[in-house]
């Protein structure tokens, strides 16, 4: 009995293995398949990123720029090699412009002739500049603006100096250059002085003349006029 019962344990030890040896080498499907998850034992789950902060992570993530290409050594030699070549010379034109200017002013300096030692009388017209001395004593006793009449009896004297073809110094005003010249006239240069200082304070001043400048403008004038006519006598 117990060998019979032997027998068969051993019979079904043999179906079992052969069983499995056939299904090991056989291409079908397996008998038991346990769904996803199962097969390596129990689930792990991983702690997952909140997706919110994937978003913000990825915003701060910048992708790298290319770097600026570099300027080959040869280009920035030659840019400098004409930048040399244009300033040089606009350099050393400019410094001979600024030469020759200054020589020509030295040029015209030295013909101008110093008025203060040369005789100009001959070619300030006398006659005509005792005229304007005349005409200007007539509209103040006239009773003309005083302003009016020194004003136009200066710029007439100022016209005949022009015409002498003496040439003003650059530090000169147009008034100090009429009293220069006419200083080497016979015209009374203390009643010249005293034009030239109406003539100013008419042209200058923010006041009108009154009579007591009027008084003041004819006697000088009148001494002018005299001064002139009394050496064409």
């Amino acid at each position: 009995m117990a060998s019979r019962r032997t027998a068969w344990v051993l019979v079904v030890a043999f179906v079992v293995l052969a069983i499995a040896a056939v299904g090991a080498s056989s291409s079908l499907p397996p008998l038991l398949q346990l769904p996803d998850g199962e097969a390596g034992g129990p689930e792990i789950m991983l702690p997952t990123q909140d997706p919110e902060l994937e978003i913000e992570e990825g915003l701060d993530e910048q992708p790298e720029l290319p770097g600026m290409p570099s300027i080959p050594g040869w280009l920035t030699d030659a840019l400098w090699a004409v930048l040399l070549f244009i300033a040089v010379p606009t350099l050393i034109w400019a410094i001979w412009r600024i030469i020759e200017a200054q020589l020509a002013i030295r040029a015209r300096t030295a013909k101008t002739p110093n008025i203060r030692f040369t005789e100009v009388g001959d070619v300030v017209d006398a006659e005509q500049l005792a005229e304007s001395f005349a005409d200007a004593l007539t509209s103040l006793r006239q009773g003309v603006d005083v302003d009016e009449a020194i004003l136009g009896c200066w710029r007439r004297m100022e016209s005949l100096v022009a015409q002498t073809g003496v040439v003003r110094a650059p530090t000169q005003t147009s008034t100090e250059f009429t009293v220069d010249v006419l200083a080497h006239t016979s015209a009374d240069q203390d009643a010249l002085e005293r034009l030239a200082d109406l003539y100013r304070r008419a042209a200058f001043s923010d006041h009108e003349l009154g009579d007591a400048h009027r008084d003041d403008a004819v006697a000088s004038l009148e001494t002018l006029h005299a001064s002139l006519t009394a050496e064409a006598r």
